[in-house]
């Protein structure tokens, strides 16, 4: 009904507003596509006249931002493949990472043209120079990828779990670099970020990050030799581990649990967490700790007088 057009028309303008605003460039086209069946709709040969001087330049505009997310959405997937596997850095893996930190797209952040762009761009090469062991390259960039996201509340209302991704990987780096005022810091502005999120955003995905980043923090103070706020932030996290269980974070929080142990010469404790290892039966999830447990296995028999198994566990360990 042509009485509808101006009103279908303000909608128009009020949703491609609002997608540009929130950086959804994928509903752009959609948009587009709504604007062009009312101007036809409508017979305006006004608009249609004035179309290649208009809309088209906003199309031109749009598309090129839309192909440049995609492109680094592609390029976000290749390393997250590397991610999932970051423990088994073979050679061939790191001339990979280091061959992708010369492509195109990585050379300058001015290649990335809009802020979803920017942040893959810095998301990226910190999650790559994480996986190279270049802490402060992988600080820098995660660094530059949280500020973004804070710079734009509308951004990170909607991007809640990558935001505290990012906040996961730099509390690793921080750890590696000895940075302990740093990643004090973090751990208490992430535990101030969840507890002001809206309750529907309060998830198990969202508290399976946190509790990462908790099992990290964990492994901070007992690098530290802090053993009173390491025992503290070990049942903080056991509290969390048995409400939001996750295979990855189960390992490292039981071998970080073994260390504490064994600084409190309590070695039948640090068995138990030690075999709370060995009998995950998960082989493709952080092989690296499974193989070290099999050796402190033998390790905490020792010390246990426990001689009569330790051939057979050596055997297995081998």
């Amino acid at each position: 009904r042509k009485r509808l057009f101006g009103s279908a028309k303000k909608l128009i303008v009020k949703a491609e507003k609002l997608a540009v605003k929130s950086y959804r460039y994928y509903y752009w086209g959609i948009i587009l596509s709504l604007k062009q069946e009312v101007m036809v709709a409508e017979a305006n040969l006004e608009e249609m006249d004035n179309y290649p001087n208009s809309n088209y330049l906003d199309e031109a505009k749009y598309t090129d931002i839309l192909k440049n997310i995609i492109d680094y959405n592609k390029l976000n997937t290749q390393v997250a493949g590397y991610m999932n596997a970051r423990f088994v850095i073979t050679d061939n893996v790191q001339k990979e990472l280091s061959a992708l930190l010369k492509s195109t797209l990585l050379k300058n952040e001015k290649r990335a043209i809009s802020l979803p762009s920017r942040l893959k761009y810095h998301t990226v090469k910190g999650d790559i120079f994480l996986l190279l062991r270049g802490w402060n390259e992988s600080r820098l960039h995660y660094k530059k990828s949280i500020r973004l996201m804070e710079q734009t509340p509308s951004w990170l209302k909607n991007e809640v779990e990558l935001y505290l991704v990012i906040m996961n990987r730099l509390s690793i780096t921080l750890s590696r670099l000895n940075k302990p005022d740093e990643l004090t810091t973090l751990f208490h502005n992430v535990q101030h970020f969840i507890k002001q999120l809206p309750g529907k955003q309060q998830s198990g995905s969202i508290y399976k990050i946190y509790l990462a980043i908790n099992i990290n923090y964990f492994g901070h103070l007992l690098r530290r030799v802090n053993i009173k706020e390491a025992l503290k932030q070990g049942e903080h996290s056991a509290f969390y581990l048995r409400k939001y269980y996750n295979p990855h974070s189960f390992l490292v929080f039981h071998s970080y649990y073994f260390l504490l142990c064994f600084y409190l010469n309590e070695p039948r404790k640090a068995l138990h967490h030690i075999n709370e290892i060995l009998n995950t039966g998960r082989s493709n999830i952080r092989q690296d700790l499974v193989n070290a447990a099999r050796i402190l296995n033998l390790v905490v028999h020792y010390e246990l007088g426990n001689g009569q198994v330790l051939p057979s566990l050596y055997k297995s360990a081998y």
